[in-house]
């Protein structure tokens, strides 16, 4: 079972990747980056929610044994994701402010020596 697991993470880990691109989201308004950082955040975190919902399901029932499994192979990497997307927001919201503090009169104008 937990090979099975370990490659739906995996799975999770890679589309969140193709999704959301370091390379190229910055392209994007800072609100944009929040909302595909934050949804991506979502899904990463809802892997280990929903683990630990359907685990604490079985447990009550009292039909199977101990439902538990490698964590670190489950979770570390949809972890650190996790953890780095939550990273970006931050320097997105610290974008937008200070996209925000300038005016128009500013952006548009290059500095002269």
């Amino acid at each position: 079972m937990v090979p099975l697991m370990a490659r739906i993470a995996g799975q999770l880990v890679e589309r969140v990747r193709k999704s959301v691109n370091v390379h190229t989201i910055f392209k994007q308004s800072p609100l944009d980056v929040r909302k595909a950082v934050s949804e991506a955040v979502s899904l990463l975190e809802g892997w280990s929610e929903v683990y630990f919902q359907v685990r604490e399901r079985i447990e009550m029932s009292g039909r199977d044994q101990r439902w538990e499994f490698d964590r670190k192979a489950l979770f570390e990497q949809t972890n650190y994701m996790a953890l780095r997307l939550k990273d970006l927001i931050i320097v997105a919201e610290v974008l937008s402010q200070f996209l925000g503090i300038f005016g128009a009169e500013l952006k548009g104008k290059s500095a002269s020596p």
